[in-house]
């Protein structure tokens, strides 16, 4: 855990898991949000949990979940916005 968090401390995290799955509960992304933020001392991490969503569901593809995931690495990019 300790390489993990040494890499953890300098970059925001985003965790996208599903509700409904059944290889990886959903429950061990809540953990490594919290820890992260815990360790971290900020709001470094942010979690999506998908609805209806197993392991390997195709609503991780849709285009809405698409957009959010490029909009959340944009705001880490650009937080002042984008320049046209």
């Amino acid at each position: 855990m300790q390489v993990l968090y040494t890499w953890l401390r300098k970059r925001p995290t985003l965790l996208v898991h599903g509700a409904d799955d059944e290889v990886i509960p959903c429950k061990q992304s809540i953990l490594m949000y919290r820890e992260i933020n815990r360790r971290c001392n900020d709001n470094r991490a942010t979690l999506r949990i998908l609805k209806k969503a197993g392991h390997d569901s195709p609503v991780f593809l849709d285009k809405e979940n698409i957009l959010e995931d490029i909009a959340w690495v944009d705001q880490i990019n650009f937080p002042q916005g984008r320049r046209r």
